[in-house]
This record gives C-alpha cells, sequence and structure tokens, in this order.
C-alpha cells in the first residue's frame, strides 16, 4: 500500500479510537518521503467526513529530542501522532512523549512500524503507541511465515532475531519469484526478460502470501503497482507488536 493508503488506515483508526473530534498531528521527514502521504491525509479528512484536525510538522534531522516540536503539538491540542519517518526519531519522540508526561499516542506507518521503534524508545516508552505495517511480523503467527520458520529452523537461526524488514524482504522476493515462474510457463522456451517478469505480474492474478501482506493477496494490474491497499493495524505491547487488525483497507 501506498504512504496514503497507510495514512488514511491511520486516520480512520484515530477517528474510530477517539469518537471524533480529535486533533492529529504528522510529524514527517524533511523531504519528499517525508511529505509523500501529507496533502492526501488532509484531502482524506474531507473527503470522508472524518472529525479530525490536522497539521503537519517536518522534523528536522539530527535532533537530540522533539520537545520543540512536541510543544508546538500541544498548542494545537493534538492527542495523536501520527510519524512518517524511520524507527529512530520516531523512537525519540516515544520518549519525550514518556518523559514529559504528554497525553499523545503515536501512530506509526510502515518505516517507524516496527521492532526497532519498540527496542530503540524502550519497552515503557512505546508501550500502547500504534503501528501501522502492511508486513505481519512473525509475532502476528500468519499461515505465511510457516515457510520461514522452517527456513529459519534449518539454518539455525533465532526467530527473536528476525524483524518486520526481514519478513518483508521475503515476501518482495516471494513475490517477484511468482512471477518469474508465471513468466518461464508462459515463455515457451524463449529466454527469461524483464519486460515479461512485469507482463506476468500484472496479468497473473493474485499471489498468496498467507496472510502476511494486508489482507494476504498481492495482485498487480496494468494500471497499478500498489499489490495491495491494505496494512495490519498492531500497538506495541510488553515489547511486542500485536495485532488489532489484519487487512484494514481504507
Amino acid at each position: 500500500p501506498t504512504y496514503a493508503d497507510q495514512v488514511r488506515v491511520a486516520l480512520n483508526w484515530i477517528n474510530e479510537d477517539s469518537g471524533g473530534g480529535s486533533e492529529v498531528a504528522v510529524f514527517h521527514h524533511d523531504s519528499p518521503f517525508g511529505q509523500a502521504p501529507v496533502a492526501d491525509g488532509e484531502a482524506w479528512i474531507s473527503e470522508s467526513g472524518l472529525d479530525l484536525g490536522y497539521q503537519a510538522y517536518a522534523m528536522p534531522g539530527g535532533q537530540q529530542n522533539y520537545v520543540g516540536l512536541l510543544s508546538q503539538a500541544q498548542s494545537q491540542g493534538a492527542e495523536y501522532i501520527v510519524i512518517q519517518n524511520v524507527a529512530s526519531p520516531a523512537a525519540l519522540v516515544a520518549k519525550d512523549i514518556a518523559d514529559q508526561g504528554l497525553d499523545m499516542k503515536i501512530v506509526c506507518l510502515n518505516w517507524c512500524a516496527n521492532e526497532l521503534f519498540i527496542t530503540t524508545a524502550g519497552d515503557e516508552a512505546a508501550e500502547g503507541h500504534m503501528l501501522i505495517q502492511p508486513f505481519a511480523p512473525l509475532s502476528a503467527d500468519k499461515p505465511g511465515h510457516e515457510v520461514i520458520n522452517t527456513y529459519l529452523e534449518e539454518e539455525g537461526i533465532d526467530p527473536e532475531g528476525i524483524g518486520t524488514s526481514w519478513v518483508q524482504g521475503w515476501y518482495v522476493m516471494h513475490v517477484m519469484a511468482e512471477g518469474m515462474r508465471e513468466a518461464i510457463a508462459n515463455a515457451d522456451g524463449e529466454e527469461l526478460t524483464g519486460p515479461m517478469i512485469r507482463e506476468a505480474l500484472e496479468t497473473m492474478g493474485g499471489i498468496d502470501t498467507g496472510g502476511v501482506i494486508g489482507d494476504g493477496t498481492v495482485e498487480f494490474s496494468a494500471d497499478s503497482h500498489r499489490g495491495s491497499t491494505s496494512a495490519g493495524i498492531y500497538q506495541a505491547q510488553g515489547g511486542q507488536m500485536v495485532e488489532v487488525e489484519a487487512g484494514a483497507t481504507p
């Protein structure tokens, strides 16, 4: 799912969790990557009639804390902080919220919605914050994790050291390999090429990921290379990513 899809899922959850009438601050990396979902989130509130206030704040790099930014969000009256950034700065925000005793809940989009956010912030500071993550971590125990767990056991790799990004890498390559398999089946002896793989992925229908990606199925078309528009919603609980909702779609 795109960053826009993810921020829509986040805002839907916030609107439901708060019962409406809440203020949302979006803390984002100061770059096109960070700004990518900002306008889409604001438009979604208007289009969907969500009862939410909304304001975006760029996160300067190299900061020791984000107390100043949180002060601005406080002035807005923000109760929810959506973060479009990687885990380390998001973890600093979680620590600052805890240190300042602020009543704010973080909702991380996928690049900070992972185990690194929890371990960097510390279990106590991360506790209760929300994570929008398209790739189910091993702790979610999906059918599609079985093949990964079998591989880890055969290789003598401790599953405790396997994070969400590792699972993402596995299933991105799984989807590519299924596209290659389909392309070879259709190649009629011709040498495999990139365009053949693209065409196969665009026309072969859904690829089952056993619940690991979004609602479990990845499907491309000539018009859309999203693959999935849904993501899981998780909460940091006791140092773990605990699933709250699977396959949430905007």
